[in-house]
C-alpha cells in the first residue's frame, strides 16, 4: 500500500469486500465467545494471534478504502478552490 503510494499506482486500488472485514474479525469473536463460555482457555497467545490477524486483515480492509477517500476529499480541495465552510462564507480560521 505504501509503495503504491510511492510508485503513483494509487489509482489502480479497488476495495474490498466486506466479508474481508467479517473474516477478519471472525477468529477474535470466536476466541472471545469461546472464552466467556467456558470451552477454550482465553490465553495471551490465544488473543495476540487472533488480534494480530484481525489487525493485519482489518488494515488490509481499511487502507484502500481510506486512500480513496482521501483522494476524493484532495481533488474536491483542488476543484473547489479550499475548503469550504468558514472559509468560503468568508469567515477566518482561528476565530470563534
Amino acid at each position: 500500500m505504501l509503495l503504491a503510494g510511492v510508485t503513483g499506482q494509487i489509482g489502480r486500488l479497488r476495495l474490498h469486500s466486506p466479508w474481508l472485514l467479517a473474516l477478519a474479525l471472525a477468529p477474535l469473536a470466536l476466541d472471545a465467545l469461546l472464552g466467556l463460555v467456558g470451552l477454550w482457555p482465553n490465553t495471551g497467545t490465544s488473543r495476540t494471534l487472533t488480534g494480530l490477524f484481525a489487525g493485519v486483515l482489518g488494515a488490509i480492509y481499511l487502507l484502500p478504502a481510506a486512500t480513496v477517500a482521501a483522494r476524493e476529499l484532495h481533488e474536491h480541495r483542488r476543484t473547489n478552490g479550499g475548503l469550504g465552510g468558514r472559509e468560503a462564507a468568508g469567515g477566518t480560521e482561528g476565530t470563534a
